[in-house]
């Protein structure tokens, strides 16, 4: 770490090195603030995307997803008929290996703060067209 960087986890409260299990219990917690103090209320980082954007409120007609941003972005650009755009994202994030087997990290998450997380964070897979994955559904039944 620079000299900057503890300076900068201090003044705006930011835990370096967040472990997932750390990081779903925030989650966790945040998701109870909310029945007390309303979603609107819920610190931004956490807060479900649905809330932000209120997709159901207002007219979108084309919603961009990280994962396909290139693609999207490229088919928006054909959509609107604009030329000359430089649709390429560079990444900052690190190019370590995706794994694609979500079960690996909730593995020792107990089930009480996956519920939580799978009911904060419901709507953003049912309105943004993602997959529930299985072993989320599962634990909802334990």
């Amino acid at each position: 770490m620079g000299r900057v960087t503890p300076l900068l986890c201090e003044r705006f409260h930011i835990i370096p090195d967040v472990s997932f299990q750390l990081a779903c219990h925030v989650a966790s917690h945040a998701r109870r603030a909310t029945l007390r103090y309303g979603i609107f209320r819920m610190d931004n980082h956490w807060r479900p995307q649905y809330s932000l954007c209120k997709p159901c409120a207002l007219p979108y007609e084309y919603v961009l997803k990280m994962e396909s941003l290139n693609e999207d972005l490229q088919f928006l650009v054909q959509k609107l008929n604009m030329t000359e755009v430089d649709t390429k994202i560079h990444k900052n994030a690190s190019e370590k290996k995706k794994d694609s087997n979500y079960e690996d990290y909730f593995k020792d998450i107990p089930n009480t703060i996956i519920k939580e997380i799978y009911r904060l964070y419901l709507h953003d897979f049912l309105y943004f067209g993602y997959d529930i994955p299985g072993f989320l559904t599962a634990h909802m039944n334990e």
